[in-house]
């Protein structure tokens, strides 16, 4: 049986881009599936809220051919419940909101029968509510500036893939020129607040904002030495957004926790592709 201990979706999903090896994926897919429906896990790193994920994006990469509406069926139903499980909860913690609206924003991406409004529907409306739900959670407690940058990422991605951008636009607005103006008024940046810049920037090339870009970039350059994650985070900002970006040629050289910055990129970056991994021979 899988290690768990071992295997997870942000190991599998980091396997499957740049190990390339596509059985062991299979393998370990399969077994970490497995032992979620025994165990009744619901969790995203090793559950089957981050497995229905996982799955619908590398379908969404042309990685599998699957009938993903098939396959997710019976998830979606049961993610709905988690869904207003969380939104009815008053302690909901942000991160859970952060997975649940990962896996509702993958399936409004995929490609559901258009004439299946209840389908649609229902998943947009549930991706709408854990927004608001995040809002108000924000606005309520105390959360760091690096925890708000990754708001905004997440704000100008599902503008750009699957939300109606008046649904969150004042917003995301406000949250861009509080973000902008806390960078712009401290004398020094620590390590967590300069990754933090670069989320913020990354949202503002994302959405095209050139006004914010300047100001962000005038407060970027003022830094001095850069870690390994910060200057990943340039490179990616570096690249543009006007193309596809090839999420499979990324480099990661130097970054310890590499997994969970691809499953970043991977979520909050719109327009990316594998095209390297699909014009690849795959590892046996």
């Amino acid at each position: 049986m899988l290690d768990v201990k071992k295997k997870n979706v942000f190991g599998i999903l980091y396997n499957a881009l740049y190990l390339q090896n596509k059985d062991e994926v299979e393998i370990d897919l399969d077994a970490l599936m497995l032992v979620a429906i025994e165990q009744d896990d619901y969790s995203f790193d090793c559950g089957l809220l981050g497995l229905g994920w996982l799955i619908t994006f590398l379908v969404q990469l042309e990685y599998f051919e699957l009938d993903v509406e098939e396959v997710l069926y019976d998830f979606d139903d049961n993610m709905y419940k988690l869904a207003m499980k969380a939104i009815a909860d008053r302690e909901s913690q942000i991160d859970h909101l952060f997975e649940l609206i990962v896996y509702f924003q993958q399936r409004l991406q995929s490609k559901i029968n258009y004439n299946n409004f209840y389908r649609r529907f229902s998943l947009y409306e549930c991706l709408r509510l854990l927004i608001e739900k995040l809002t108000k959670t924000i606005s309520e407690d105390q959360i760091s500036i690096f925890q708000l940058s990754k708001v905004s990422c997440k704000m100008s991605y599902l503008i750009k893939t699957c939300l109606n951008e008046r649904e969150i636009e004042v917003i995301y607005y406000d949250q861009m020129e509080f973000l902008i103006s806390c960078f712009e008024k401290k004398s020094h940046l620590t390590e967590l607040e300069t990754q933090a810049l670069c989320y913020t920037l990354l949202s503002a090339n994302q959405y095209k904002n050139p006004f914010w870009e300047m100001r962000l970039e005038h407060v970027l350059h003022s830094k001095g030495a850069l870690s390994e994650e910060v200057r990943f985070l340039i490179g990616l900002n570096d690249i543009g957004f006007n193309e596809k970006i090839d999420i499979s040629t990324l480099g990661f050289t130097g970054i310890i926790e590499k997994d969970q910055l691809l499953f970043f990129v991977a979520t909050n970056v719109a327009k990316i592709h594998a095209e390297s991994i699909l014009n690849s021979p795959i590892q046996a």
